[in-house]
C-alpha cells in the first residue's frame, strides 16, 4: 500500500509514502507491516511497528481509512468454546463479542491481579474466532507467542493472560486439537 503506481492498493496524499504499508496474510490472520519509517493508525492509535489485525479493525494511512473485513465464511460457525484451566472446564457461548477481564460485568471474568480490567476480547466473524489484546498490562499470548494486536484462534489453542492459561476447545463439532498440550 502506498502512493506509487506499483502498489496493489494506491493511496493519494502527501502524508503517504510511495511504499507505505504491507499486509501479510498468515494462518492466524493479516499482519500490518510499515515500510521504512512509515506510520499508520490502528483503531485511532498511532503505530510504528508490525501489528496483527482482526476483522472490524480500522487502519488509517494519511487521511484515508479502511476497515479490515472477511471475504467469505470460513466454517459452519462456532456455537461455543470450552475453556480448560486449573479449576476445570467452563463453557462460554461466543455469539459476536466476548470481553475478557477481571471486571465482574464482562463476558468472561478471570479473577486475578494478572488480568487487566479490560484485557482482551474474543470476536466471532464469519465462523472464525479471533482474539484481540486490549493493551493489557501483562499481555496476551497464543500458544506461548505474545500477540501484538489480534489473531485468529484455532481449536486446541492455549491462550495465556500472564500466568493464567486457558485451552480452547470448539464444541460445535468433533475436532482434533491442532496444538496438543
Amino acid at each position: 500500500m502506498g502512493r506509487h503506481i506499483d502498489n496493489d492498493v494506491i493511496f493519494a496524499g502527501e502524508d503517504v509514502l510511495d511504499f507505505h504499508l504491507r499486509i501479510e496474510i498468515h494462518e492466524r490472520g493479516p499482519e500490518l507491516i510499515p515500510l521504512g519509517n512509515a506510520t499508520y493508525s490502528l483503531n485511532g492509535r498511532e503505530m510504528e511497528s508490525a501489528f496483527g489485525v482482526i476483522p472490524g479493525d480500522v487502519v488509517g494511512i494519511g487521511a484515508t481509512t479502511v476497515q479490515i473485513g472477511v471475504k467469505r465464511e470460513t466454517t459452519d460457525g462456532i456455537r461455543a468454546w470450552v475453556s480448560q484451566d486449573d479449576v476445570g472446564e467452563r463453557v462460554h457461548d461466543v455469539q459476536d463479542d466476548l470481553l475478557i477481564s477481571r471486571h465482574p460485568e464482562c463476558g468472561l471474568q478471570i479473577e486475578s491481579e494478572h488480568v487487566s480490567r479490560l484485557h482482551a476480547r474474543l470476536v466471532q466473524v464469519a465462523g472464525a474466532l479471533w482474539i484481540q489484546n486490549l493493551a493489557s498490562a501483562n499481555g496476551t499470548a497464543v500458544n506461548q507467542r505474545t500477540i501484538r494486536g489480534g489473531c485468529r484462534l484455532l481449536h486446541g489453542d492455549e491462550i495465556r493472560f500472564d500466568e493464567i492459561r486457558l485451552r480452547l476447545r470448539d464444541i460445535g463439532e468433533d475436532r482434533t486439537a491442532r496444538f496438543p498440550g
